[in-house]
């Protein structure tokens, strides 16, 4: 039994939400979410005591009561929005759409575009929200198009915890990303080889032009910045994700060592590597290597 129930309360609140999953109007001004076993998987959403509707737009719960329509979010469980609405009497989903009735007319809830919110949250630094909103949508995207999009929202992510200077989140989603590292060495002034034809990704995947606006001239945190390239550059120039770029890898690895007088910076030059030796020749001499 999840909670009692009396015939004296007002009509009961069960919506279908899945698979054998619903949703129930409990006690306490709480939406609970139950199995046909009467088991709770996920947390109970906080609305009002005087629910007297609710409806379903994943990943979006939606509740009436007498003053107010609220959103909350069935990934994570928390109130997304408050709407002002007085003398409303039904709220239902029918057919993806969701619909709002007072006495004096119908009413449709229209959401913001799935890509729409997850950008916005991104804009706003809100990276596991972003994440979680997009993983959660997958069922209702087509894969190949779900794929694409994700792929470009963990960048995006990444560049973000980039900024941020949280490396060990920007690597991780650099890598589950796939991330073509040289959208990362582009930051860099003069790191890509002359030889390059790199184009940044379209849409951007930030809003930096290079390490100097990112870091607002703080040379503390350019100094961090490198150092992270340097590890991760070291880490991917021998594996899959450098095919048909190891010339950019390995001359702007050459550049951050020379000019970081890094102990590494022989062994790259003694070992097999891909610098572009025209680069390399002026960037060793100029740091009198």
């Amino acid at each position: 039994e999840l909670f009692p129930y009396t015939g004296e309360q007002k009509r009961p609140i069960v919506k279908r939400i899945g698979r054998e999953e619903f949703l129930l109007a409990a006690p306490g001004g709480l939406g609970m979410f139950a199995t046909v076993d009467g088991i709770s998987q996920r947390a109970p959403v906080r609305w009002s005591e005087k629910v007297i509707g609710a409806a379903l737009y994943f990943p979006y719960v939606i509740a009436l009561d007498e003053e107010f329509i609220t959103v909350h979010s069935m990934l994570d469980q928390q109130q997304k929005q408050t709407l002002p609405f007085k003398d409303g009497h039904i709220l239902q989903d029918f057919e993806g759409k969701v619909i709002v009735a007072t006495t004096k007319g119908v009413y449709f809830l229209v959401p913001l575009p799935l890509e729409k919110q997850i950008q916005d949250l991104l804009g706003s630094r809100r990276v596991e929200e972003a994440l979680v909103l997009a993983k959660g949508a997958e069922r209702n995207i087509p894969k190949e198009k779900f794929q694409t999009m994700y792929k470009q929202i963990l960048q995006q992510a990444g560049f973000i915890q980039f900024a941020e200077l949280q490396f060990l989140e920007a690597k991780e989603l650099f890598r589950s990303s796939q991330l073509d590292v040289r959208e990362l060495i582009s930051l860099y002034p003069l790191l890509l080889p002359t030889s390059s034809s790199f184009m940044r990704s379209h849409p951007p995947l930030h809003e930096y032009a290079d390490l100097n606006q990112l870091t607002q001239g703080d040379q503390e945190k350019m100094i961090k910045c490198k150092q992270f390239l340097m590890t991760y550059l070291s880490e991917v120039r021998s594996t899959d994700v450098t095919n048909g770029y190891k010339e950019d890898i390995d001359t702007a690895l050459l550049k951050l060592y020379a000019e970081s007088n890094h102990e590494s910076l022989l062994d790259l030059l003694v070992s097999e590597n891909f610098c572009l030796l025209s680069d390399s020749a002026a960037w060793l001499e100029k740091h009198k290597k």
